[in-house]
């Protein structure tokens, strides 16, 4: 009983953070059945879209004798160069959300292009097959989808 309890707690607790996986999901299954490509969706999509630095990252373990550590929360500050899309100050921070998180760490010093969506105040990594190093090439195609 207190397995199903604490797993329906999770579960609601849990849902808004795992949007961003399901959204990208959806966005790529629609993108083949139909002429909409997934990168204009989630461009769409994405309530902030930002050329930034990263600076730190801090991630929060939790740990307890005996079991395996997981990460409770992951934000990462950024020196944010232009919004593409979306408005804000010159330092962000953005977080991963919970389920869902872009699955590499960013690297201080290296510039990213990053998809988010703002929750409560709060910027989140969306996208995330989208969200990554600023190479040159990368920033011309999502400006040129923005119209930028």
């Amino acid at each position: 009983m207190k397995v199903i309890v604490l797993l329906l707690i999770f579960t609601f607790s849990s849902s808004s953070y795992a949007t961003s996986c399901r959204l990208e999901f959806a966005d790529a299954e629609k993108s083949k059945n139909s002429s909409v490509d997934a990168l204009d969706l989630s461009l769409n999509r994405a309530s902030h879209i930002i050329i930034a630095e990263a600076i730190t990252t801090v991630k929060t373990v939790y740990s307890k004798k005996g079991e395996e550590s997981s990460i409770v929360d992951f934000s990462t500050a950024f020196e944010v160069e232009r919004y593409i899309k979306g408005k804000g100050s010159k330092n962000v921070t953005v977080k991963r959300d919970k389920i869902c998180g872009c699955s590499y760490d960013y690297v201080p010093g290296v510039n990213y292009v990053i998809f988010a969506n703002e929750k409560n105040g709060i910027l989140y990594a969306s996208s995330c097959s989208y969200t990554k190093p600023a190479d040159e090439t990368w920033v011309e195609i999502v400006e040129q989808k923005i119209g930028g």
